[in-house]
């Protein structure tokens, strides 16, 4: 009966906090299978699309140390989130649509800040949301979602890259 009323009440929140926290390494992992195809296309050295992966990492981790105090003090957590989900979209629509190398990577930037904007912020919604003997629960579902994204986002990648002949 308790599994039930908790799966009927928190189960929406718990898949919109999965999907905010697999959305990062999900898509952002799928470039990895069509480097070579890239590379084709911008006309530029597999070492140079390789600095896609820190052009997104590097502000990712440095937004991180800021999303906090802006969630807390400036936007409120469901704002910044939703700013963060509006910024990696713009970054992803950005990536596809790309017409050379350097906007593509202007807009992985685009794509680590947005991501910074909101994993930060999921895990500390769980704080605010749940009930503090089933955090741990939740966090070790967040995580699943990370190394689901992480793990399936090249795969994704690569069978969309098959299937439209990229």
């Amino acid at each position: 009966m308790v599994i039930m009323s908790f799966r009927r009440k928190y189960l929406p929140i718990v898949v919109l906090l999965f999907l905010t926290t697999f959305i990062g390494p999900f898509t952002g992992n799928m470039i990895l299978p069509i480097f070579s195809v890239l590379s084709n296309d911008f006309e530029v050295e597999l070492l140079l699309l390789g600095a896609s992966i820190t052009v997104y990492m590097l502000p990712f981790s440095i937004v991180q140390l800021f999303s906090g105090v802006l969630s807390d003090v400036v936007f409120g957590r469901k704002t910044l989130v939703i700013i963060g989900l509006v910024i990696y979209s713009i970054g992803g629509f950005i990536v596809i649509f790309s017409p050379n190398y350097w906007v593509f990577l202007g807009a992985r930037i685009l794509q680590g800040i947005g991501s910074a904007l909101i994993l930060p912020i999921t895990i500390a919604l769980v704080g605010d949301i749940f009930d503090v003997n089933i955090r741990g629960r939740i966090m070790g579902i967040l995580a699943i979602a990370t190394t689901f994204g992480t793990t399936f986002g090249p795969l994704f990648g690569g069978v969309i890259a098959e299937i439209t002949g990229v």
